[in-house]
């Protein structure tokens, strides 16, 4: 038996376990950068740390889903449905929640803490506008979700990239410098993901690929928060 073989076999038993790990790094990830939050009560550490809440809630519930799916209910139009709208929603913030706190200073200068809220509500928005849309075309589902996401990174991580530059020059926290390797892993993790859709027909094994990279992309940010927050 091959390795696709071997996969395809074992997959409803190796998707849970794999969704599991994701989530639970992903809330680790989370509470360690609210610590770091509580101690500086920086606003833009506060919405990294929530960026990674959202992944471990949207993984959650795929987890959730996916394990009603194992007993029997893929047929059931509604749990997949509603499963899908969640999923959709809730892993469209992390993206907009990474790149707003690159920008937030500039969006939010002279504005009221009602109205910074308002324009924090309005990711929430257009993540949903996202996963409902997904619902009337299905058939472009895969791009709704993904190319907004691939956008909206590609300009945080240009963002990143100059600010990077700057930390570098200027000697600053390892925290601010973080910001560059994250936009680049949330690229590239958002990028394969998309791929998947076009290249899983022609290669069967490749979302194996798919979850192998994104498990070590949440692992490269734990090692990462955990020697960040040692030093703080």
């Amino acid at each position: 038996m091959d390795l696709t073989q071997l996969y395809l076999q074992y997959q409803p038993l190796f998707i849970p376990i794999y969704l599991l790990l994701v989530s639970m790094l992903s809330l680790v990830i989370s509470l360690k950068v609210k610590k770091l939050y509580d101690l500086s009560l920086h606003r833009g550490i506060k919405l990294f740390g929530l960026a990674f809440l959202f992944f471990s809630i949207a993984f959650f519930v795929q987890f959730i889903f996916s394990i009603l799916m194992y007993f029997g209910y893929e047929n059931n139009l509604t749990i997949r449905l509603t499963g899908m709208i969640f999923f959709n929603y809730l892993i469209s913030l992390p993206g907009f929640y990474i790149v707003y706190s690159l920008v937030r200073k500039e969006v939010e200068e002279n504005c009221t803490k009602t109205v910074s809220n308002l324009k924090v509500a309005s990711l929430h928005i257009i993540a949903l506008i996202i996963a409902i849309a997904g619902l009337f075309f299905p058939t472009l589902s895969n791009h709704l979700l993904f190319i907004p996401q691939l956008l909206v990174l590609a300009y945080g991580l240009l963002i990143s990239y100059q600010n990077y530059q700057a930390t570098r020059q200027e000697r600053k926290n390892n925290f601010l410098q973080m910001y560059f390797i994250a936009m680049v892993l949330w690229f590239t993790g958002y990028l394969f993901n998309y791929l998947q859709g076009f290249v899983t027909p022609y290669l069967l094994i490749f979302p194996l690929y798919v979850q192998l990279l994104t498990l070590g992309i949440f692992i490269i940010f734990f090692y990462g928060v955990i020697k960040v927050t040692s030093h703080n």
